[in-house]
């Protein structure tokens, strides 16, 4: 009988991020009548821990230098996410096949940067890499004009997408709402525009339009947006729903699914809002062009008020539009196949 691979994926925390739920489904459907699969929390934290498959043997934190999982060499090393990960990896002494992995646009947001004394620190890790996997073509462009001249293999391997799974997840503890309701799901921080997005709702508000929008997702701009809730009088039209680890029923129950990312690499949630059929829109962030492909089968807007103001009015006024637009998704939603990505990554994972 041939020997079992051994694979060691490392990733910084579990909390509640795409990234991190990626992960999650990776390992639910790892074949491991073929793989041995350990992996490593860096940092002892996340929502997701309690989801790690029965199979995989992990660690969380990096307090026990002399643990066995620290200590074991691996055919396979992955680096799950960008920044520390990579770094630990990369300076992790061993033989074994080093892959990366990149979900995000580095070009136009370099967060990681602050883990490395400098960018060619960064770059040697990342040369030390025997393969990169971007999550789109667009996340793979955009490295290439950060670092031009890494010599590792690249692969672009698409997210993980069960359409059957979220469609079943979404008739869970389905959510009751008054008036046509608009999603938006993710972290509570900058780049994901709800600040800009507020001030959308505060001008479709003041030209008497009637609806909600629900926000689900947690982070630090928390008070900061309770604050404009507050002081433009919206608390009847916005809720913050926190982070759900369930978030399909709120997707599947609203009439427009809205994401109004700076930066975004091919954003989970947008795929997911397709399988279930919700009409969207989706600012100009590269991986959801990519994703809705210029446009097809979703509304483009550009990253700024008077555009996101623009598009949003019609698609609230609009109902045959998001009729149509629901069944553009419901197509779109048929392209993702996670027993093709699987496949796609056991190739990957051959040296």
């Amino acid at each position: 009988m041939e020997k079992k691979k051994s694979i060691l994926f490392c990733i910084d925390s579990l909390e509640g991020g795409g990234a991190e739920h990626l992960l999650i489904e990776i390992l639910k459907r790892f074949d491991y009548e073929l793989y041995n699969v350990s992996l490593l929390i860096l940092f002892d934290r996340g929502i997701y821990r309690n989801d790690i498959p029965q199979q995989v043997t992990w660690l969380a934190g990096l307090k026990d230098k002399n643990h066995p999982l620290r200590r074991k060499q691996y055919d396979v090393e992955i680096a799950f996410l960008e920044g520390v990960a990579v770094k630990y990896v990369a300076y992790r002494k061993s033989n074994a096949l080093k892959i990366a992995w990149i979900h995000t646009d580095l070009y136009k947001l370099h967060w990681c940067k602050q883990f490395y004394r400098n960018k060619e620190e960064e770059k040697r890790c990342f040369n030390t890499m025997h393969k990169l996997v971007f999550v789109s073509m667009y996340t793979k462009k955009q490295f290439g004009k950060l670092y031009p001249d890494i010599q590792s293999e690249q692969h672009v391997l698409p997210n993980l997408i069960d359409r059957n799974f979220i469609c079943r997840q979404a008739e869970v503890d389905v959510p009751i709402k008054e008036k046509l309701v608009v999603c938006c799901v993710g972290r509570l921080n900058p780049e994901k525009g709800y600040m800009l997005l507020l001030q959308v709702v505060d001008r479709l508000v003041l030209e008497g339009l009637d609806f909600q929008v629900w926000i689900l997702g947690e982070g630090y701009l928390r008070e900061s947006l309770l604050q404009y809730i507050g002081e433009h009088r919206l608390e009847h039209y916005v809720s913050l729903k926190g982070f759900l680890k369930n978030p399909y029923p709120y997707i599947k129950a609203a009439d427009i699914f809205v994401s109004t990312s700076q930066v975004e690499g091919a954003p989970l949630v947008l795929c997911e809002a397709l399988c279930l059929q919700r009409p969207v829109l989706a600012t100009r962030s590269g991986g959801a062009d990519e994703i809705l492909e210029g446009g097809k089968y979703g509304v483009l807007a550009d990253w700024d008020q008077e555009s996101i103001y623009v598009e949003l009015k019609q698609l609230i006024l609009n109902c045959s539009l998001r009729n149509e637009l629901s069944v553009l998704a419901g197509i779109k939603a048929m392209s993702f196949e996670p027993s093709i990505t699987m496949s796609q990554l056991y190739k990957i994972l051959v040296s």
